[in-house]
């Protein structure tokens, strides 16, 4: 018999033990099989074939956060909202779909939410942003025209552990979609957290993995309210209000309030209306409506 010796059998054991965790590491880029999804994809198919997707209209697409996203309609009725999600997908899935569940719809906007499962299978960050411009550049071949928007990849209890990826894929689209000045991104990942830190238990259900509809108010506001936000950013880096004065926040009675300044000419006043608003879209982004200008006293109409 031949004798091996314990060096040897030991760094045979350890590579055969590597080979079998490798494909699990951070950073593998292994392939997922688009077959597993084509039972739900015809699915969707037998159903615009019978009831077709009205033109112009909103596609919600992505992975279970969006296919288990039941008041998509009452949120977004106005927008004509589609909803093509299927659970458990990643990008490359949506990549791999987009002939048949989205491009024949020539939506007016997408809204795409997937990479989560991609970084939890172990796919790396820039892998993730490679998978969504891979996704862009397919569809506006096609669809020129069409509004592209990123649903930043949320964070969850059950997926804590992988946070820090889930921060840096976030931030690479983020810049992806920054450079390329089309695309949008939609950050509602600061959201979800706590003042602690940590994810708010109330914004998921039971499996701590997926949305309740507390979660999906969250997400609903800053689809429909970042972009005001971001315009008063602006507004105030090039002219900064007045701090320690009053904040008049709320809806469109505040932003159709052009006389704030000469009602109150002895005060400094800010207008921070965003018409439309509901009352948890003030206390959604009270930290950029609000808290920046450090008020001594709140003005709030809404409701």
């Amino acid at each position: 018999p031949v004798v091996v010796p314990d060096r040897l059998r030991f760094l045979a054991v350890l590579a055969a033990t590597l080979s079998l965790l490798l494909p699990f590491a951070p950073g593998a880029e292994k392939a997922a099989d688009p077959a597993r999804f084509e039972k739900a994809i015809a699915a969707y198919e037998a159903e615009d074939k019978t009831n077709a997707p009205p033109k112009d209209a909103t596609l919600f697409y992505g992975a279970s956060n969006i296919r288990l996203w039941k008041s998509l309609p009452q949120r977004f009725g106005k927008q004509k909202p589609v909803n093509r999600g299927f659970g458990g997908s990643q990008l490359s899935d949506c990549l791999h779909f987009a002939d048949r569940v989205v491009i024949p719809y020539a939506p007016k906007t997408i809204y795409l939410n997937a990479g989560g499962n991609d970084l939890h299978a172990g796919k790396s960050p820039e892998q993730v942003v490679k998978d969504f411009q891979a996704f862009v550049t397919k569809v506006r071949a096609a669809l020129p025209k069409t509004q592209i928007n990123y649903l930043s990849i949320p964070t969850s209890p059950a997926r804590w552990s992988e946070v820090e990826q889930v921060k840096k894929a976030n931030q690479l689209i983020a810049d992806h979609a920054k450079a390329d000045g089309k695309l949008g991104f939609i950050n509602f990942f600061p959201h979800l957290l706590g003042d602690d830190g940590q994810p708010r238990a109330e914004l998921f259900v039971a499996d701590k993995l997926h949305f309740s509809e507390a979660g999906y108010d969250v997400v609903t506001s800053c689809i429909k309210w970042q972009g005001a936000m971001d315009a008063f950013a602006r507004a105030d880096a090039t002219n900064p209000p007045p701090k320690g004065g009053i904040v008049f926040v709320g809806s469109s009675s505040i932003v159709r309030w052009k006389s704030l300044a000469q009602d109150f000419p002895e005060h400094k006043v800010v207008n921070r209306g965003f018409g439309g608003s509901e009352l948890f879209d003030s206390i959604n982004y009270f930290d950029r409506a609000v808290l920046p200008h450090q008020p001594h006293l709140i003005v709030l109409y809404a409701g």
